[in-house]
């Protein structure tokens, strides 16, 4: 079933509250239940009210798509949800229900000023992959290359500020939660602009596409603000592949892939592709990783990277001294007095023991017992007397974000070119 987009903040608004309404009817059965039920009924009672109100989400989110999916897609990579929320939201990587043909035929008119069938030789207008900003359509050339064409939703620029508002005021009690609404916030007009991302594209394939890796090459004469058209790359997306039961070797070279570009991006180019979703990762026939969607770029300064590379070693350490002046340098904290021994030693070792342990061997496996361990630590930085260093943070959540994805992979990380780069060998 195709969807007309809900432009105005009235339509928006409803769609949220409604949403809203249902899931709090939801959670007040769930709570009724409880005094007349055993614990492990209860369980299993929750685990289903759990499903139906992440059923409740997808559908009103993939609905309003943009920037509600956007945020879905960043509280699924942090595991800031229920289990089986999760799961449900993963669908919002590209599994989104498209905009009508006619918007699509509306869009390509509007950006090229003529008939879509006078740029492209074919252009099928059903999409094979629909996500939070955009969805892709299949194309030739007249020189008969096949190529994909990204589309942007029509006027979804235009609903980000009102969608950024009312997400705040739904979740104000959780300020972790709030946090992540203003990076993805920070993010969405970037990823709006697809003039911006084109230059992305092309400095992701000067610097990472060679014959292990593959990155798309995109086509100027093809693309627009609105409208990104790159080379068409056959393969899976990283979920669906995963659904194929792939082996260990297979999964382990293309998440240490994967990990390997990260780590050349940060110390290397000093900017990260910076949305590690599942959706960007296509494997090939061939099992070769293609990298693709660089809407979300992030760069840092050569003082950020020079003070991250040296808070490694400092991570290893227990002088209370040394840490607080190297967080003060990182701009972490304004002084060292306001950190009392309290917090020191409940919270600032606790998470630098647990930030460092995956690069203190060669090889690491992440578990979900590590990814909830990290989970407790998602809200220390964002409160006082820690001052918001927000590449800080950007940062250590897009490490959570593809640690959650090698975690579901069930794979070993090499940590040897990483340990090298913060000197932790």
């Amino acid at each position: 079933m195709k969807e007309d987009l809900p432009i105005s903040s009235f339509k928006r608004s409803k769609t949220i509250a409604k949403s809203a309404i249902k899931i709090g009817a939801k959670k007040a059965l769930q709570y009724s239940k409880k005094p007349f039920m055993s614990s492990e009924n209860y369980l299993k009672e929750n685990n289903k009210i759990d499903n139906d109100i992440a059923n409740i989400l997808f559908e009103n989110i993939s609905l309003l798509k943009g920037t509600a999916v956007k945020i879905a897609q960043a509280l699924t990579l942090h595991n800031m949800l229920p289990s089986s929320m999760q799961k449900e939201l993963s669908k919002s990587y590209n599994n989104n229900k498209p905009i009508d043909k006619s918007l699509v035929i509306k869009v390509l008119k509007n950006e090229f000023k003529k008939d879509y069938l006078k740029v492209f030789q074919e252009l099928s207008l059903e999409p094979f992959a629909s996500a939070s900003l955009g969805q892709v359509h299949l194309a030739s050339s007249f020189k008969n290359k096949k190529l994909a064409v990204k589309i942007q939703y029509p006027s979804i620029d235009k609903t980000i500020q009102n969608d950024i508002k009312l997400m705040k005021k739904f979740t104000k009690f959780k300020k972790n939660i709030v946090s992540i609404i203003e990076e993805v916030e920070e993010k969405l007009y970037d990823e709006i602009d697809y003039e911006k991302e084109l230059q992305n594209n092309i400095w992701a394939y000067e610097s990472f596409n060679t014959k292990d890796i593959i990155v798309p090459k995109v086509y100027k004469q093809y693309s627009t603000k609105h409208v990104l058209t790159s080379s068409y790359i056959q393969g899976k997306d990283l979920n669906s592949w995963l659904l194929t039961n792939p082996s260990s070797k297979n999964k382990n070279a293309i998440a240490n892939s994967i990990f390997e570009v990260f780590v050349q991006s940060i110390f290397k180019h000093k900017k990260i592709q910076a949305d590690p979703n599942p959706a960007n990762y296509i494997i090939t026939p061939e099992n070769k990783l293609a990298l693709i969607d660089f809407g979300c770029i992030k760069e840092f300064n050569n003082e950020f990277i020079k003070n991250y590379t040296e808070l490694f070693s400092i991570y290893k350490s227990s002088n209370k001294n040394k840490i607080l002046k190297s967080y003060k340098q990182m701009g972490l904290i304004k002084n060292i007095d306001d950190i009392d021994d309290d917090l020191f030693q409940n919270k600032i070792l606790a998470f630098n023991k647990w930030a460092v342990e995956p690069f203190l061997t060669d090889e690491y496996k992440i578990t979900i017992k590590y990814l909830e361990k990290g989970v407790k630590f998602a809200d220390i930085f964002v409160n006082k007397p820690f001052l918001i260093v927000k590449d800080f943070i950007f940062l250590d959540r897009t490490f959570h974000g593809l640690f959650s994805l090698f975690e579901k992979m069930d794979v070993v990380i090499d940590m040897k070119s990483f340990r090298a780069s913060v000197d932790l060998r």
